[in-house]
Formats: C-alpha cells, structure tokens, sequence
C-alpha cells in the first residue's frame, strides 16, 4: 500500500550519477541504486514528501498509464521504507 506522504530519514545520503543516482542510509549501510526514473521520484519525494503530487507529476511527465505509475512508485516507495531511506509519516 502507497502511503500518502513520507519523509526522507535522517541519516540518508543520495548522490547523484548522471542520470542515475544511489541513496545510502548511513545508519544501516542500506543502499539503493537508482536508474533516471527513479531519481526523479526521489527528488519529487523530496521536494513534496507527497505521493500522490510524484504519482500526478510522474504520470504526466512520462505520458504513461496511471495504474502501471502507482504500481511502479508503490513497489519504489516499498523498498525505500524497507531499506530505511524514507519513512511514512501523518499530516
């Protein structure tokens, strides 16, 4: 399930390469690799902290499907909260 707003933890480093770009949990040495697509989630997450404006943003930027972005930014958002790189939070 795509929590509606989440933060970035505190102890996270992201860097970005080129297109792509790894964010590293510093506390826990969890890392992520992320290709073009998924960094500029992570900088939507960043800038928003809301999924619902990266699900809009990302589906209009991209011209794609709804339904395969949600999927695709739930299964991101997922593993991002497992690795300890952002958190769900309430507003």
């Amino acid at each position: 399930m795509l929590p509606d707003h989440v933060k970035i933890a505190d102890s996270v480093i992201f860097q970005r390469l080129r297109d792509e770009a790894i964010v590293l949990n510093m506390e826990t040495q969890q890392y992520f690799g992320l290709n073009g697509i998924g960094t500029k989630i992570w900088e939507l997450l960043v800038e928003t902290g809301d999924t619902g404006i990266v699900l809009d943003r990302v589906t209009e930027t991209y011209e794609t499907d709804r339904d395969t972005v949600r999927e695709d930014l739930t299964r991101l958002v997922t593993g991002l909260i497992q690795a300890g790189l952002i958190k769900p939070v309430a507003v």
